[in-house]
């Protein structure tokens, strides 16, 4: 996946400036404190980590073109199931007919969906999350460089690339697809779930 090569990314550029615990972590340094050997290829090697990272913007492109919509049909389908399946229920139980079978039923459909739709969720949110820390990175580590080196301002290049490109995941350019799309969709259920009530208990 595409988060996996972003994290691939910033292990690439901990270990262009010999960076390593053993925690496999960076520490960050104080401003204005050179820390780091500057090896001569390690701006070769920056200069890779910039291609990289622009072959990665592309595939993100590639990838909302090829799936964007399927994932806006995912969340649609999922929304429009777990109303289904609430108001199934509502239904069957107003009238008195609410069975285990349906119960059942309804209640299996709402976690088949739910689940497979936060998998999907939670995959996209993970790509923007290390898009993110590989800017909080490059923030870093530049501090441990000399100001004027030309290693301090491609990290500072690579960082304002993120920044500018913001890779995600849009579903089909109508929302972009993140961990907050869970509460999102939760909220906009328990609306629903209130209005479903209120509009249940009123005689027309």
């Amino acid at each position: 996946m595409l988060q996996n090569n972003f994290k691939a990314l910033r292990n690439y550029l901990l270990q262009s400036l010999n960076i390593a615990n053993n925690h496999g972590s960076f520490q960050g340094a104080r401003i204005g404190q050179t820390i780091y050997i500057i090896e001569d290829n390690t701006f070769s090697k920056l200069l890779e980590a910039s291609k990289i990272l622009n072959i990665l913007f592309e595939c993100g492109e590639i990838f909302n073109k090829v799936f964007g919509f399927v994932i806006l049909l995912i969340n649609i389908s999922t929304v429009l199931i777990i109303l289904v399946s609430l108001n199934t229920v509502l239904i069957y139980g107003d009238v008195g007919q609410l069975t285990l079978e349906v119960t059942t039923n309804c209640i299996c459909e709402f976690l088949i969906f739910v689940t497979w739709n936060s998998f999907i969720i939670s995959a996209c949110g993970l790509f923007k999350k290390e898009s993110i820390m590989l800017v909080k990175l490059c923030c870093k580590l530049q501090h441990g460089l000399a100001h004027n080196s030309k290693e301090r301002q491609e990290l500072l290049h690579l960082a304002r690339q993120i920044n500018r490109k913001a890779p995600m995941v849009s579903a089909g350019g109508f929302f972009t697809v993140d961990f907050g799309l869970i509460f999102s969709v939760f909220s906009y259920v328990g609306t629903y779930i209130v209005a479903l009530i209120q509009f249940s208990h009123i005689d027309f």
